[in-house]
């Protein structure tokens, strides 16, 4: 039996069990729904990895420190990444498939060489240090889904210069964005309301736009809704209100280990909560904007034109269209 391993530019399909030669490229077929933990570690010589459709699961420190690896093909059945699975490999760009959910703690931390990461919607947890001292790293936009960005999650990412949140409900915890020394500020659809923690103390703030990053042994919560662009004193008075009480005394410790699904209960009530609000947003907005539509149209219209005529003129539809739109609308105001 030849020594595979002498053979650097061979190509190689994986069967569990097999020890895996020093190659360039691996192949991963789809009978592997779950790629053991170690199954690659420390394979100097690997330059890209294909996962095929049917692989599930990358366990834990799989293809850690693969100094050479910058290239994977992710398959859209992928649904969890293991912890440290790609820590320390030189992949320039992530493409993460549709499906996945989890991202392990330091998955991919100290991809040195890492620039962008395609977040798709679905993920709802960005785990401890996943993305921690990839300095390449410069923007980041993370989907609706996103509920947490927990401790370390992008710290030491010196080249970070933008974060984008896209909406919903979003918990930071203290030092996620630690030493990202470009970073400045945190994007933001439209009208937020951020509540900051340090300290013992809760600070409720309004912002547009943007937000500066969590401080030093700060955390924040960031809830993104049109709603707050129209909603009165009073109102928001007693929206803070209902935030504390369901969000609780557990938020001010808010441990490593506190379980992500009850924080995802915590924001399904939170979205909830503020449903009406935002339902009426949107018909009020939806209205303002049909009548303006209706205004306009009637400035073409002969004065002496017809009522009759006039009414049909009047644009009946499109209150959906608009609706569905005014999330963009508000980002203007």
């Amino acid at each position: 039996m030849r020594n595979m391993s002498k053979h650097w530019g061979e190509e190689f399909v994986y069967e569990p069990g097999k020890t895996v030669p020093d190659v360039v490229r691996v192949i991963i077929p789809g009978t592997t729904e779950e790629i053991p933990t170690n199954a690659f570690r420390h394979h100097r010589a690997m330059q890209e990895a294909v996962l095929k459709e049917g692989v599930i699961e990358i366990g834990e420190n799989a293809f850690i420190r693969c100094e050479a690896l910058k290239h994977v093909d992710l398959p859209s059945t992928l649904v969890r990444i293991g912890k440290c699975a790609f820590g320390g490999t030189s992949l320039r760009e992530l493409n993460l498939p549709e499906n996945i959910t989890e991202l392990g703690p330091y998955s991919f931390a100290r991809c040195v060489h890492l620039r962008e990461v395609i977040f798709p919607n679905g993920i709802r947890s960005v785990k401890d240090g996943a993305f921690k001292c990839c300095k390449l790293l410069e923007n980041v936009v993370l989907p609706f889904t996103m509920n947490t960005i927990r401790h370390h999650a992008f710290a030491h990412c010196n080249s970070l210069k933008m974060v984008q949140l896209t909406g919903s409900v979003q918990i930071i915890l203290r030092e996620a964005f630690h030493q990202c020394n470009s970073l400045e500020h945190i994007s933001v659809p439209c009208k937020s309301l951020v509540i900051t923690w340090k300290d013992g103390h809760e600070n409720f703030d309004l912002v547009r736009d943007s937000f500066p990053p969590p401080a030093w042994g700060e955390k924040k919560l960031v809830i993104t809704s049109e709603c707050f662009s129209s909603i009165c004193l009073t109102d928001m008075s007693n929206i803070e209100t209902a935030i504390t009480e369901i969000i609780g005394v557990e938020i001010m410790p808010f441990e490593t280990s506190w379980p992500c699904y009850e924080w995802d209960e915590k924001c399904q009530r939170i979205c909830a909560m503020l449903n009406p609000h935002k339902k009426q947003c949107k018909n009020q907005i939806a209205s303002l904007l049909e009548l303006g539509l209706w205004k306009a149209n009637m400035k073409k219209t002969d004065d002496e034109a017809d009522s009759r005529v006039r009414a049909e003129h009047r644009p009946n539809h499109g209150v959906e269209m608009i609706q569905e739109n005014v999330l963009s609308f508000l980002h203007f105001l």
